[in-house]
């Protein structure tokens, strides 16, 4: 490790602690001092207690057109520059840029920038040394002008930074605050706009796991390991790299990004309707809410388990206080009383007609599930787009990071329980994935024939670990194998002459039977899913406003 102390007219102003750690020297008011040939060379006291740059916020508006305040400025600059240049120097352009910003902004606002802030600074610096990092990640990181605290979001979050990984934007890219989504067991999420490099805005929906978490249940009996190996905004990552190896187009652009100074996962924002929605019941009497909540109250569920309230349905509100429960044959335990609780039901939504671009979409996506292990694709994690007359416009997946499990070595390894021809059991009931579909078109298939193991491997490489990769490859190969038996039984559909989208072919009724079982087809299971709970109706977006004149017109 280099010399974490830095240099130049500022190597008398740090020093190390017993811990290696860079310190400040004193609180003081300093201003450079330069030698004969004009270059910095040193740094004087020119105040007690001012801090490093000097309380420029004390002097008021007035005092700021006199020449002393201009010639205070004046050195609280040049001071920034040379300890900029210092710190690009010692510990790269990436901590520079953090440290640059920071200092513009405190200026801008006319704030006191003391001592102690910029050791925190340093201190990030200096973390961003320490970090478990290769050699070719950190190049990286410096030609990117990564700050070390995004840095170590990557160390955090357990993703390696390669040219895949970069952040498409920065927190000074935000146009404005974040907002708050709701949701978020293992994560927070937000709606954020960001503006491109050319100027224009972007929409994204950023997904910024928990430290240690974001790996559910699902995720890891699908054999996904904790720690350093769950690489889970990789995932993410790594199905949005097929979607597009395939050309299917069925995920919104995902990124790397940064938000507020955490590492994300950022998409495309996608409006439109996902295939369930909750509806809070309102029927419940006061015992029937007061009985859940003591559910709750006497151990039975751990209320701070967010993902377990949710998947019971459940919204509760709590109190200040905390309470003894017991430890269901452990330590008794205190957690926070429940005071109040609003209990859900998840409800079908209707997906519309049954276009035939719909019904080839749906099947893409379920083979696209199949190849990347998705475990998760519940009739909430994609989203369906119409406009305001009903017009089916596409399909995108979201929330794509439970994937990719090492023990998913078969297609069918997704779904809710299986056997295989030797009596073997598969699958598990946590799981939300259906079997391989019992049709495709021709362009489909293609799509798979022309995906070698080796474009695969390549794809993936560099967001998940290796041992996952390999059980990717071995479902691409049942995957094949299982178009070609397809297209030997007659049930590849051939593009109709004369219609170049060649969609034509997913009209025929004995489509419509292929697709049936809600087994083997998500179309099947949404249909089955509707049918059973009485679906509401697919929410169209508000018509489209036109100016007529200087009168606004629906």
């Amino acid at each position: 490790m280099p010399d974490i102390r830095l240099g130049g007219a500022f190597r008398d102003l740090f020093s190390v602690d017993q811990n290696n750690v860079p310190r400040f020297r004193g609180d003081d008011q300093v201003r450079l001092t330069y030698g004969e040939d004009g270059k910095p060379m040193g740094l004087e006291k020119s105040g007690e207690r001012k801090g490093v740059f000097g309380r420029i916020k004390e002097h008021g508006e007035r005092s700021r057109q006199t020449d002393t305040a201009k010639s205070e400025r004046q050195q609280n600059r040049a001071v920034i520059r040379e300890f900029i240049r210092e710190i690009r120097q010692t510990y790269g352009a990436g901590a520079a840029a953090v440290v640059s910003y920071e200092l513009r902004h405190h200026l801008s606002k006319g704030r006191p920038l003391t001592m102690h802030r910029m050791e925190r600074m340093l201190g990030e610096a200096y973390q961003g040394m320490r970090l478990d990092l290769s050699r070719n990640e950190r190049r990286i990181a410096q030609e990117k002008g990564m700050s070390p605290r995004l840095m170590g979001g990557y160390v955090r979050g357990h993703v390696r930074i390669n040219l895949k990984t970069v952040p498409s934007h920065t927190s000074q890219d935000m146009v404005d605050q974040p907002k708050k989504l709701s949701g978020g067991a293992l994560s927070d999420n937000y709606k954020v706009r960001y503006r491109n490099p050319d100027g224009n805005e972007v929409t994204k929906a950023v997904k910024i796991a928990h430290p240690d978490m974001g790996l559910g249940p699902a995720g890891e009996l699908s054999g996904i390991q904790k720690g350093k190996l769950s690489c889970m905004p990789g995932r993410a990552l790594g199905t949005y790299a097929l979607s597009e190896k395939l050309g299917f187009d069925l995920v919104p652009r995902t990124t790397m990004l940064e938000c507020e100074g955490r590492l994300g996962v950022g998409m495309d924002w996608v409006e439109g309707s996902t295939m369930v929605r909750e509806e809070e019941i309102l029927d419940l009497t006061d015992d029937d809410k007061k009985n859940i909540a003591n559910s709750f109250n006497e151990g039975w569920f751990d209320p701070r388990d967010e993902e377990l309230c949710k998947v019971k349905g459940y919204v509760l509100e709590f109190g200040e206080n905390m309470i003894q429960v017991d430890g269901l044959g452990g330590e008794p335990r205190m957690q926070p009383e429940v005071v109040g609780v609003r209990v859900f039901k998840k409800v079908a939504v209707n997906m519309g007609g049954d276009e035939p671009q719909l019904r080839r979409d749906l099947v893409r996506l379920q083979l696209m599930d199949s190849l990347c292990g998705q475990v998760d694709r519940h009739g909430g994690n994609y989203v369906i787009q119409r406009d305001h007359t009903g017009k089916y416009l596409g399909l995108k997946a979201i929330d794509n990071d439970q994937s990719f499990g090492s023990k998913l070595t078969h297609p069918h390894d997704i779904t809710k329980g299986w056997v295989d021809e030797e009596g073997g059991e598969h699958g598990n009931m946590n799981f939300h994935g259906v079997k391989l579909p019992m049709v495709v078109d021709m362009s489909t298939k293609k799509a798979f024939d022309e995906m070698t193991e080796e474009s695969l491997r390549d794809s993936l490489k560099g967001l998940i670990p290796e041992k996952d990769i390999d059980s990717a490859v071995l479902r691409l190969r049942v995957i094949k194998d299982h178009l070609d038996k397809l297209e030997q039984s007659g049930n590849v559909l051939v593009d109709i002459p004369g219609r170049e989208d060649g969609l034509d072919c997913w009209s025929d009724p004995r489509v419509g039977r292929l697709l049936g079982g809600p087994e083997d087809s998500y179309w099947g299971r949404e249909k089955q899913n509707q049918s059973e709970d009485g679906a509401r109706d697919f929410p169209l977006p508000p018509v489209p406003q036109q100016v007529v004149g200087e009168q606004v017109v629906n």
